[in-house]
């Protein structure tokens, strides 16, 4: 997996060798465990103990807007089709945590090119980037049932979360469109939108990030 910032050319093969956590950063990822067992015993206990307490759901929520990778490993799931279809956590692999943390980094500030193989994640981390912040932050091609289009994916982070955890107010009926293809988030007025790749996609308005 590469990554370019604007011209600059990242071999991933050395930057996975010296990536560090930055825990001023991501202060809460070190906290959850990334063996597959543990992970989802602490994802069961966490669950448990916020059920009712309303302070705990607090809590989390403000963890999960100050740590993108706390709130992946922690809140958030992946579809994976092959060779049966399953549900499994998302946590996430070692070379991923520096190609996110770069993601956020750049995410509406300048350019990312990602060039990867088939199966490394690329697509459910850009998209999980990008839902955390339609949750969380003021940011300003889809089916119900293709598991493969783009804005399905988002559907499926949101039916995953924790009721408590979803944006006050939202309604499916109201806040999804599948006619316009949107997601929007009644709490702070964030959208996603699914644009179909053509030559004069978007153009015009002003986004943070595509």
């Amino acid at each position: 997996m590469i990554v370019h910032v604007n011209d600059n050319l990242w071999a991933f093969s050395e930057s996975v060798k010296n990536f560090t956590i930055d825990s001023e950063v991501y202060p809460y990822v070190d906290k959850v465990p990334i063996d597959p067992v543990a992970n989802m015993q602490y994802r069961i206990n966490l669950l448990e103990s916020a059920k009712d307490d309303v302070g705990l759901q607090q809590q989390l929520r403000e963890m999960c807007r100050e740590d993108t990778l706390f709130f992946i490993n922690t809140f958030c799931w992946l579809y994976e089709p092959r060779p049966r279809p399953k549900i499994l956590p998302f946590i996430l692999w070692p070379h991923q945590f520096p190609a996110l943390a770069t993601m956020e980094r750049c995410l509406g500030y300048e350019d990312l090119g990602l060039e990867k193989s088939r199966g490394e994640g690329a697509t459910w981390m850009y998209l999980t980037l990008f839902f955390k912040y339609w949750l969380f932050e003021d940011l300003v091609v889809d089916s119900r049932e293709d598991t493969d289009t783009l804005m399905w994916k988002i559907d499926f982070h949101m039916r995953n979360l924790p009721f408590w955890m979803r944006p006050e107010g939202f309604e499916q009926k109201l806040h999804r469109s599948y006619s316009k293809h949107s997601l929007v988030n009644p709490a702070n007025g964030s959208t996603i939108v699914g644009y179909s790749a053509t030559g004069d996609v978007a153009s015009g308005g002003r986004k943070t990030a595509f």
